[in-house]
């Protein structure tokens, strides 16, 4: 089905959608977007004035990367499905990636963050017997490339949450 539509200052949009309703095409007067889906109506790829963006799924229809011209994003799994990592990879080859510890239970006990200037960041946490987070220490393993100091604080006392 194709629908148009004109706002008050008589700009105007079309959109096309599929037999179940789902967007595929929208035009307005900055461009076409066009959304391609695969057969579990996930969304595999955006085609619009800045190029495109791919996104592939593992087989139980979860996300495992995101690609466009400037970046790609990619999504780590442990045994049991949960996301525990995303790296970014800048087309100029920098690299960003945020990790998560997680325990028997799947709380969260800790943070990694790597970033290209600042090496490793980690933040741990400490639990009571809820699991509540009752501290947390902030630590950097790495000095940075340039050779300046990032000074972290680090802070054991309650959260208060």
């Amino acid at each position: 089905d194709i629908t148009q539509q004109t706002d008050y200052n008589g700009i105007v949009t079309t959109n096309t959608t599929s037999p179940d309703g789902l967007v595929t095409e929208l035009t307005t007067p900055a461009g076409t977007t066009t959304t391609t889906r695969n057969q579990l109506g996930l969304t595999t790829s955006i085609d619009d004035a800045s190029g495109t963006t791919l996104f592939d799924y593992d087989p139980f229809g979860r996300l495992t990367s995101i690609t466009n011209p400037a970046a790609t994003i990619t999504y780590t799994r442990d045994t049991y499905g949960r996301a525990i990592a995303e790296t970014t990879r800048l087309a100029s080859g920098e690299e960003t990636r945020h990790t998560i510890d997680l325990s028997a239970t799947g709380m969260v006990t800790g943070e990694h963050l790597t970033l290209p200037v600042a090496g490793t960041i980690t933040t741990g946490y400490g639990r009571n017997a809820a699991g509540e987070i009752t501290s947390s220490t902030i630590t950097q393993h790495t000095t940075p490339t340039d050779g300046s100091a990032l000074r972290l604080p680090t802070d054991d006392a309650p959260t208060g949450r």
